[in-house]
C-alpha cells in the first residue's frame, strides 16, 4: 500500500514537473521578446498568450499548434505599441521568433 502512495505522488509530481516546464518555456519566449523588441510582457500575455491558452487549454500546445495551423492564431495580434512602430510588423516578428523557437527545440531536446 505505502508503494502505491509513493508512485502516485512521483506520477503527481512529474505530471506538475512537465506542466511548469512547458509554462516557462513560454515564458521564456515572450520575455526574450519582450526584452528584444521593446514590448511590454503583460501585454503579450494579455494579447497573445491568454487567448492562446482559452483556445487550446494550454499555451505550449497552442504554440505548437499555431506552428502547424494558422487557424489557431487568427485574430491575434501583440496590440498598440507604445512607439508607434506597425504593430502588424512586430505581431509577424513574434510568430517568427516562435516558429523558429518551437521548431528548434526539438533538435536541442535530441542532443542533450
Amino acid at each position: 500500500m505505502t508503494t502505491r502512495r509513493f508512485q502516485s505522488r512521483d506520477e503527481a509530481y512529474a505530471f506538475i514537473h512537465h506542466k511548469f516546464s512547458k509554462n516557462f518555456y513560454v515564458y521564456e519566449i515572450m520575455c526574450q521578446f519582450s526584452y528584444r523588441h521593446k514590448v511590454p510582457l503583460r501585454q503579450l500575455y494579455e494579447n497573445i498568450v491568454w487567448p492562446l491558452i482559452e483556445r487550446t487549454g494550454c499555451s505550449y500546445e497552442g504554440l505548437i499548434q499555431a506552428v502547424n495551423d494558422d487557424k489557431v492564431i487568427e485574430g491575434l495580434s501583440v496590440g498598440e505599441v507604445a512607439d508607434g512602430r506597425d504593430t502588424v510588423i512586430v505581431t509577424e516578428r513574434l510568430w517568427k521568433y516562435m516558429n523558429m523557437r518551437i521548431l528548434t527545440s526539438p533538435l536541442r531536446e535530441m542532443n542533450a
